[in-house]
């Protein structure tokens, strides 16, 4: 059984106790990111205020799943998916978070009337992009509203610096005339 919660409805010895599973399984590079989530998600600024939250997908009653959206510091029109998503390692490969909760965060930034909605990939996780280009680059697909990328997807040509580390971004556009500055957040390398 599939249930999709918010971090508010979840109690937070059992946030504590994914983000600390997931931290210690140090193949996948991301671990790192997750020891902190708690952090994010009760004490930090980032998503409080309307300004974003966090989904978990809980399999048979336990949390196996985890991933957030927030608006975004360069453009507040921007929605930014995917934060901090893990997946344990037994339901890797199976879409689940593609088919439960990027639509729900689509379906949050819908709601809070922004513009775009974008997915970032670090450099360590671009063999997804592969995936999401399937769906077809600005291409309309026979895909049913409410499913990221159902009017088309798009992509920066160029890495873009969100938060500080270096980005690769594809987005969805909820409103189909705005046009985001993506050049002013242009990774620089040094």
């Amino acid at each position: 059984m599939y249930e999709i919660l918010e971090y508010t409805q979840i109690d937070k010895a059992e946030v504590v106790e994914f983000s600390q599973q997931a931290s210690l399984y140090t193949e996948d590079p991301a671990h790192k990111n997750m020891i902190s989530l708690p952090h994010l998600l009760y004490e930090s600024d980032r998503l409080k205020n309307n300004n974003g939250t966090y989904y978990f997908l809980k399999i048979n009653g336990t949390i196996e799943i985890g991933s957030g959206v927030y608006i975004s510091d360069f453009d507040k029109h921007i929605a930014i998916g995917g934060l901090r998503s893990w997946v344990n390692e037994e339901y890797r490969g199976k879409f689940l978070i593609g088919t439960y909760l990027l639509p729900k965060q689509l379906k949050w930034a819908e709601d809070c009337n922004l513009k775009i909605f974008a997915i970032t990939l670090n450099d360590y996780n671009l063999k997804y992009l592969s995936y999401f280009r399937r769906s077809g680059l600005g291409l309309k697909k026979d895909r049913k509203p409410g499913r990221v990328f159902y009017n088309g997807q798009y992509e920066v040509e160029f890495p873009c610096n969100i938060r500080g580390v270096k980005q690769h971004v594809l987005y969805h556009k909820i409103d189909k005339s705005y046009n985001p500055n993506w050049k002013k957040i242009r990774w620089q390398y040094k």
